[in-house]
Parts: structure tokens; sequence; C-alpha cells
């Protein structure tokens, strides 16, 4: 895997993490979201999150 393969999980992981805390709601990141398209993370109606 690339750096920045690498580098893009990872933020995305911690980005869901503090707004999971901050919100107090399920935040997960959208792993079919190559193959699917859609946001970075899920879980927020309304919002459309990318890291």
């Amino acid at each position: 895997m690339t750096d920045s393969r690498r580098k893009g999980k990872a933020g995305e992981r911690e980005a869901a993490l503090l707004l999971q805390d901050l919100l107090g709601t399920a935040v997960v990141r959208n792993l079919t979201q190559t193959r699917d398209g859609g946001h970075d993370l899920i879980g927020i109606a309304g919002w459309s999150v990318e890291v």
C-alpha cells in the first residue's frame, strides 16, 4: 500500500473517532467509497464528510 493511502486511512479513522466523541453517534469510514462512490465518512445525517 502506498504511503498516501495509509495516511488517508489513518486520517479518516482519526476524524471518525473525533466526530463520534463530539456528536455521540456512530461515524464510520465508507469502505466501499472507491467502488460505489460517496463520502469518506458516513453516519452524520445531512452532512457529507470528506477528509
